[in-house]
């Protein structure tokens, strides 16, 4: 079973699978209004099913290496996400998404799950460069990338569209040459 053990005691990164399905549409349902905000698929995620498929989709992709998706376990609760949206294998490249229920905000939990996230990024992956693009108001999923040292390049006019609005994304970037030298 693919787990990794975060700073974070209890706190631990599963590999997202159907399994889990239940679990975390449950967690989607009890979160939706405040995830509405700033994530633009939960209207594609209204059944336990919806999340099957995802977890479906996740595997796949995990096997292809394009992808790499953990749920994030406090004790034996499913708490969020956290993983590689996007991995680039030629260019050594990969874009970092995450979110955490509501009720678990402000723990630390998605700093040391992203840095979880990160170091095996560098180490397993050889990855060069990892993003986190965060809406320009996101300023808890910001904070996270600042926190991780994080370079912060700059604004993305526009470049997100959900439920009908365009957003503006800041990007952030962190080199396997700055991670190093921490």
């Amino acid at each position: 079973m693919f787990q990794l053990n975060t700073s974070v005691p209890d706190l631990r990164l599963v590999l997202a699978e159907p399994r889990y399905a239940d679990a975390l549409f449950q967690l989607v349902d009890r979160n939706r209004s405040y995830l509405r905000r700033w994530l633009p698929w939960l209207d594609y995620n209204l059944t336990s099913d919806d999340s099957q498929n995802f977890l479906r989709n996740c595997q796949a992709n995990y096997a292809a290496q394009t992808q790499l998706n953990t749920l994030m376990f406090l004790g034996d609760e499913l708490v969020g996400t956290t993983g590689f949206n996007h991995i680039n294998p030629i260019n050594h490249t990969a874009e970092i998404g995450y979110w955490l229920g509501e009720d678990y905000m402000g723990q630390g939990l998605m700093t040391a799950a992203t840095a979880k996230i990160v170091e095996v990024g560098f180490e397993r992956y050889h990855l060069n460069r990892q993003e986190i693009r965060a809406m320009t108001d996101n300023a808890p999923s910001r904070a996270v990338a600042e926190r991780l040292g994080f370079t912060h390049e700059g604004t993305l006019r526009q470049a997100a569209h959900q439920y009908g609005e365009y957003f503006d994304l800041e990007n952030y970037s962190l080199l396997k040459s700055e991670w190093q030298a921490k």
